[in-house]
């Protein structure tokens, strides 16, 4: 079962207007809350940190940084997924989106053992796939590329190329809250009411 888990920190959003990944959240920048909690789970942290220029704002952090290779630098998650997935050797790895805020280490170990004869573990949020806190086999790197080599670089194209098992939410809540996956930070709507949430993040 893979521990590694990739936490995609790709730069500044435009919905937002700011770089959800240093989001300042209880006296902290966003992501390393991240970092700690898969930390403490028993997970190795990546950070893929997107083009070179966005990766050396994350050095000197808790977890190693990545830059997405350069002959696909700024090509959005499936980059930084990419890259990621490179520096590891383990068989499969953890993808987690660093503007979910109670993304769950449990979770994630609960997938990755599910992951057996496919490229990709997905969860299901209601009837919607949930691709980045998800797990993925190495095995999928050449589709990964080819899929960057074309002219459509978003997740749910790449899914298509993926012998996928999908995961319905009746399944996963049995070990992880809904929050861990409902809970995005898309719009500043959502960055305002996290701020105003005082409950602490589940810890595994």
């Amino acid at each position: 079962m893979g521990r590694t888990v990739v936490l995609l920190a790709g730069g500044r959003s435009q919905r937002m207007g700011a770089d959800k990944a240093l989001l300042p959240w209880r006296g902290k920048p966003l992501l390393w809350h991240l970092v700690e909690r898969f930390q403490e789970a028993g997970f190795f942290v990546l950070i893929a940190g997107g083009p070179w220029k966005w990766a050396k704002r994350l050095e000197g952090g808790p977890a190693p940084v990545v830059p997405d290779l350069p002959a696909h630098e700024g090509f959005g998650p499936l980059a930084g997924m990419e890259a990621g997935l490179l520096a590891t050797q383990e068989e499969r790895g953890g993808v987690v989106a660093c503007d979910l805020p109670y993304a769950e280490p449990k979770l994630l170990t609960w997938l990755a053992e599910r992951g057996e004869g496919v490229h990709a573990v997905v969860p299901l949020l209601g009837s919607q796939p949930q691709p980045l806190h998800a797990v993925y086999a190495r095995s999928c790197l050449p589709l990964l590329k080819a899929q960057l080599e074309g002219p459509d670089h978003s997740v749910q194209a790449f899914l298509r190329r993926l012998k996928v098992l999908w995961v319905e939410e009746a399944e996963w809540r049995t070990v992880a809250e809904p929050a861990c996956l409902a809970v995005h930070l898309n719009e500043p709507k959502d960055w305002n009411a996290l701020r105003r949430d005082t409950a602490e993040p589940p810890r595994s």
